[in-house]
């Protein structure tokens, strides 16, 4: 969630930055690198999901893990979008 503060912060700080498509390019990686966080947390609470089950622990089911991955992946590439069509 941080890395898409920062993409939507630089259009802040930035303004009208010249060329436009270089901060956008770098806003673009903030958000790419927020789906990327999305879906290692999605992995990781899966391997830690398989290791509770051992272990008969109660946990959160996957499928809602991965409903959010898609979500936030979904709402980042909106923003993405938005900071491209500013």
């Amino acid at each position: 969630m941080a890395s898409l503060a920062v993409a939507i912060g630089l259009k802040a700080v930035f303004g009208d930055f010249d060329p436009t498509w270089a901060a956008k390019a770098v806003a673009t990686i903030f958000v790419v690198a927020a789906i990327y966080i999305f879906w290692a947390a999605h992995d990781a609470a899966t391997k830690t999901l398989d290791r509770l089950n051992d272990h008969n622990a109660n946990a959160q089911p996957n499928g809602r893990m991965r409903a959010l991955a898609v979500i936030f992946s979904f709402a980042s590439v909106a923003v993405g979008a938005i900071l491209w069509m500013l």
